[in-house]
C-alpha cells in the first residue's frame, strides 16, 4: 500500500480497536496488545510505519467471554468473524470487522463473505511443561489448522510474491486438501478446539498464541500474564502484559533493533482497500 493510504488504514483499525478496548473495560474483560501491535506499542509508542493490521490479545477465559458478548455490545457497525459466525472462515481466533469497508487479502478474495477493514482478537491457551508433549500438541494443531483451510478453500500460498515459493506452498497443501474430504466441517473444528484448549487450568506455567497452523512454536512463562500496566498508542493508551520485555524477546529477538529497509513492508497482501 501507498503510505498516504497505509495511515489511513491504520488510523481506521485504531477506532476499531477502541470500541474492542470499551468492550473489555465494560465488561471486565482482561485484553492486551499482542504480536505486531505489541512491538509497534514499546518499540514506536503506536503501528510500526509498516504494518497494516491490529492484533489484541486475551486469555482464553477472557477471550471466550468476549466471544460470547461482542457482538451485542459492538453493535451492528461491526461483525464479529469466528469460525463459527463464518462458515467460510477457518482461523482459530477471531476478527471485528468494520461493516461498509473493505479490506480485501489475496488469500481469501474468492472464499470469504467477510472482507471489511478488521483487528484481530487471539485467545492464548496453555502449553504443557514436557517438550515432547508440546511437540506433540504443535503437531495436532498444524494438522487440523492446515485440514480446516483446505476445507474453506483459503488460498495461503497467494501471499507470496514469487511464483516458484506460490507454487511450492501450494503443492504443500495437496495432502492437506485430499484428506479434508474425508472429515465434516464441524468435526475438523472440534478436533481442532479439543487440541488447543486441553491443557488449560493445569497451571502448566505457560501460554501461547493461537495464531494459526504454527501456534506453539513461541510460548512465554504464565508469569508474563500476572498484571496488565497501560501504555501509550497513537492518540490513547492500552494494556500490555507487564512482562512485555519477555513476549517481544521470544518473538522478535533483539526487538528494538529495526530490521533492514527492504524488509520493512506490509504483511499482508492487500488487493482491495474501501474506507
Amino acid at each position: 500500500m501507498e503510505r498516504e493510504l497505509l495511515r489511513k488504514v491504520q488510523l481506521a483499525q485504531l477506532e476499531i480497536a477502541k470500541d474492542i478496548k470499551r468492550v473489555c473495560d465494560e465488561n471486565d474483560i482482561h485484553y492486551f496488545l499482542s504480536a505486531g501491535t505489541l512491538l509497534g506499542a514499546i518499540r514506536h509508542k503506536g503501528f510500526i510505519p509498516w504494518d497494516d493490521d491490529m492484533d489484541f490479545g486475551m486469555l482464553r477465559e477472557d477471550y471466550d467471554k468476549f466471544i460470547s458478548i461482542a457482538q451485542e455490545k459492538l453493535g451492528d457497525r461491526y461483525f464479529l468473524q469466528t469460525w463459527d459466525t463464518d462458515e467460510q472462515y477457518p482461523l482459530p481466533f477471531s476478527k471485528v470487522r468494520k461493516v461498509g469497508t473493505v479490506f480485501a487479502e489475496a488469500t481469501t478474495a474468492s472464499t470469504l463473505r467477510h472482507k471489511e477493514l478488521f483487528v484481530d482478537v487471539l485467545p492464548y491457551d496453555e502449553l504443557p511443561r514436557d517438550s515432547r508433549d508440546r511437540k506433540k500438541v504443535r503437531r495436532k494443531i498444524f494438522f487440523w489448522c492446515r485440514l480446516l483451510y483446505s476445507k474453506d478453500k483459503v488460498k495461503t500460498w497467494m501471499h507470496h510474491e514469487n511464483k516458484l515459493y506460490r507454487f511450492l506452498s501450494m503443492c504443500r497443501f495437496i495432502p492437506f486438501i485430499i484428506c479434508s474430504h474425508f472429515f465434516s466441517r464441524e468435526k475438523i473444528k472440534s478436533k481442532c478446539s479439543e487440541v488447543m484448549r486441553k491443557h488449560n487450568g493445569e497451571n502448566t506455567g505457560f501460554f501461547y498464541e493461537q495464531w494459526g497452523d504454527l501456534a506453539g512454536k513461541i510460548y512465554v512463562s504464565a508469569d508474563c500474564f500476572s498484571t496488565y500496566v497501560d501504555v501509550p498508542f497513537e492518540s490513547t493508551t492500552f494494556k500490555v502484559p507487564q512482562g512485555y520485555e519477555e513476549i517481544l524477546r521470544a518473538r522478535y529477538g533483539d526487538y528494538m533493533q529495526l530490521p533492514p529497509e527492504d524488509q520493512r513492508e506490509n504483511r499482508h497482501k492487500v488487493l482491495e482497500v474501501k474506507l
